[in-house]
């Protein structure tokens, strides 16, 4: 559901002083805002805490909201009947008015947000990765940012994607003249086809266990958060980052190790306060609760 001009369904508080300092000056005339104007620093929060008021009994449990997008989710039909009437019913109490040439109804999967949800899950928009597909080769230090931005907006979906990008970052290092390479090239190549798969992540589901699964390498850290069972899992969401120079010189075990304190602590939204499952492929992990006399970093 898209609301109709939403800054402008929201009214000016008349006996604050907020008015006046929408004021301006035209040709015919002196005029001032007496709904939330477009563009003012504040608008983008104010209009996120009304809707969030108007739809908390609903939010999370029946629709999410963004701003002037509501998502309204439901497991049947005749559920999803039920559900928008619960929201048009809020919107209502509250004055709001939906523009409905930019709405859909009864979808079994949309766009929101740059993804596309459906009832499998959610994966890139289409229409997001052939932007990235097409995107020329990086030749200075903004347009390396430009194009690591956009993809970094889908890092979730990619594993090892800080390793993949890693000589591509290492030349936005400050002093280093940027040179198109062979790992350069290759590794820009490689990120232009991350996305061609339809990658797509599962809805987490807080009422059973989650793994966690780490590596890392002599450059990297990598994780994935994923429910089922151990090989038949499905991933949740992805995560990866460069060593930085102290790190590097770790050993091999310390690095594994800083892997899962690392993925924890980034997963933690999820983990926190759950039992979940660690699964790393370097064994001598397990004998670490034995070690009589571990080094201060482990």
């Amino acid at each position: 559901l898209d609301l109709a001009s939403g800054f402008y369904q929201v009214e000016m508080e008349t006996s604050d002083g907020s008015i006046p300092k929408t004021a301006f000056n035209v040709e015919n005339g002196h005029y001032e805002f007496l709904r939330m104007p477009m563009g003012l620093k504040n608008s983008p929060s104010t209009f996120q805490r009304v809707m969030d008021n108007v739809l908390k009994e609903l939010q999370n449990t029946v629709c999410l909201v963004y701003l002037d997008d509501i998502i309204v989710f439901s497991a049947s039909l005749q559920e999803h009947m039920v559900n928008l009437g619960k929201v048009f019913q809020k919107l209502r109490e509250s004055n709001f008015k939906i523009q409905m040439d930019k709405s859909e109804f009864l979808k079994l999967e949309t766009p929101y947000l740059g993804h596309i949800i459906s009832g499998e899950g959610i994966k890139p928009n289409p229409d997001k990765i052939a932007a990235i597909q097409k995107y020329p080769i990086p030749k200075t230090t903004k347009e390396i940012k430009s194009f690591l931005g956009l993809l970094g907006y889908y890092r979730r979906f990619i594993p090892d994607l800080s390793k993949i990008t890693k000589p591509m970052t290492s030349m936005l290092k400050k002093g280093v003249k940027i040179k198109l390479t062979p790992e350069y090239v290759q590794s820009f190549e490689h990120c232009k086809t991350l996305l061609t798969n339809d990658p797509i992540l599962q809805y987490p589901d807080f009422s059973k266990e989650f793994i966690l699964t780490t590596d890392a390498s002599n450059i990297a850290l990598g994780a994935v958060l994923s429910q089922g069972t151990i090989g038949a899992d499905k991933p949740v969401a992805y995560a990866s980052r460069t060593l930085n120079d102290s790190e590097i010189n770790y050993s091999t075990i310390e690095k594994e190790l800083l892997a899962i304190v690392w993925a924890t602590k980034y997963f933690r939204p999820y983990l926190f306060g759950r039992k979940f499952k660690i699964v790393t492929d370097h064994k001598p992990l397990q004998w670490l609760v034995n070690i009589k006399e571990p080094n201060s970093r482990l």
